[in-house]
């Protein structure tokens, strides 16, 4: 039988980010599954922070983020979350043309350690975000329109063979296999 095997509850993004650089830093195999992925237009992220730290070896990243043609970019849906008309969509294709143009620097940089990174852009609905690492996942539900990070918990999952790990994983690499590859010179 399937169980959650949770390991441990943050009460928000501030509350985990030490474990989420912790596992980055120790991993073999990372899944990102994200949605804008604004972190990685930070010089100061926490994932790129944490992937500067790890050690050169043959680590294998995966990265998702959500396309910019994803409905729930669209201008409709904008305007009715954030009843504006037009800058939150704006200021989101532009974070995420930012987000892909460091995401191939940040490649190229991780190649020169050894490790492979590879990303994607993906159109599922903002359900939630996940990090897989090699022993755990850890998820976050987007229970909010906006600062999110502030305000859902960030649960841990062990992995184990009847744990829900596996469905994050599944759900991943099935999204990967469907998903546009960057059109960006690499």
């Amino acid at each position: 039988m399937a169980k959650f095997n949770i390991q441990q509850i943050y009460p928000n993004h501030e509350t985990c980010k030490q474990i989420i650089q912790e596992k980055i830093r120790n991993s073999d195999t990372i899944k990102l599954f994200l949605l804008i992925g604004s972190d990685f237009a930070e010089d100061a992220g926490i994932f790129k922070q944490a992937f500067q730290e790890k050690p050169a070896g043959n680590a294998k990243v995966k990265i998702m983020i959500a396309a910019p043609d994803s409905p729930f970019f669209s201008e409709k849906r904008i305007n009715y979350v954030k009843n504006d008309k037009g800058d939150s969509r704006r200021r989101i294709l532009s974070l995420l043309n930012a987000v892909e143009k460091h995401l191939d620097d940040f490649k190229k940089q991780m190649r020169r350690k050894g490790i492979a990174v590879d990303w994607r852009k993906h159109k599922e609905t903002f359900l939630c975000k996940f990090h897989l690492f090699d022993d755990c996942v850890i998820f976050c539900f987007n229970i909010v329109t906006s600062d999110n990070d502030a305000i859902s918990p960030y649960v841990i999952v062990q992995k184990d063979k009847n744990s829900i790990y596996h469905a994050f994983d599944m759900y991943f690499d099935f999204v990967w296999s469907r998903s546009d590859k960057p059109r960006r010179p690499n």
